[in-house]
C-alpha cells in the first residue's frame, strides 16, 4: 500500500549509486524482531510480571539473563551482515523466458564468519551462502527469470539473515550493475 511505497522510496534514497561491487556497512543494514522474537519478548514480559508479583529473585535472574542473551543475539545478527562485500559478474546470454544465472562473489573485510547469508530477488528464487573463517571469498549463482528479449539488468537484491537464534531479521537492499 501507500506506507510500503513510502518506505521503499525512503530506502531508495539511502542507497548508493549502482556499481559492480558493494560493501554493506552499519548504516545500510536494517533489523527488526521476527515473529519468534516477538513471542520470545512476550514470554519474557510474562516471566517478569510473575517475578514482580511473587517477589521471586530467581525469576528476575532468569528474565534479565535471557534478555541479555536476546540482546547479544541482536548484535550477532547485525554483525552477520556488517562489512560483507558483494560483487557481480555479468551472466552469460540466455533466451527470453529462461533464468539468467548471475554469479555473485561474496567476500569479507573482517576475519569473522558469515553464516547463513540469504540473497533474494523479488518474486525469484532465494540462494544461501556461508563464508567460514579461512575462506575469503565464495561464489553463488543467483538465478533470475528473464521476461523479454534484449539486455536484462540484475534487479535489486535483498540480502538478509536471521542467524544465530532466529529472533531478529537483519536485511539490506543491494543494487548491482549486472547485465545479461
Amino acid at each position: 500500500g501507500f506506507m510500503a511505497r513510502g518506505i521503499e522510496r525512503w530506502a531508495a534514497r539511502r542507497m548508493p549509486r549502482i556499481t559492480n561491487n558493494i560493501c554493506l556497512d552499519r548504516r545500510r543494514i536494517y533489523i527488526l524482531p521476527t515473529r519468534n522474537g516477538m513471542i520470545f519478548s512476550l514470554v519474557l514480559l510474562v516471566i517478569l510480571a510473575g517475578a514482580i508479583n511473587y517477589q521471586n529473585s530467581m525469576g528476575y535472574l532468569l528474565t534479565f539473563l535471557t534478555l541479555a542473551i536476546m540482546m547479544l543475539a541482536m548484535v550477532a545478527t547485525h554483525q552477520n551482515l556488517n562489512r560483507l562485500c558483494i560483487a557481480v559478474v555479468n551472466a552469460p546470454p540466455v533466451f527470453a523466458g529462461q533464468a539468467a544465472k548471475f554469479s555473485l562473489a561474496i567476500s569479507r573485510v573482517t576475519q569473522r564468519d558469515y553464516i547463513h547469508i540469504n540473497l533474494h530477488c523479488p518474486e525469484q528464487a532465494m540462494v544461501s551462502a556461508h563464508l567460514p573463517a579461512p575462506q575469503n571469498t565464495t561464489h553463488v549463482a543467483l538465478p533470475v527469470m528473464t521476461t523479454q528479449r534484449g539486455y536484462f539488468s540484475l534487479p535489486r537484491i535483498r540480502v538478509f539473515t536471521e542467524f544465530p537464534l532466529g529472533l531478529f531479521h537483519a536485511w539490506s537492499w543491494v543494487e548491482l550493475k549486472g547485465r545479461c
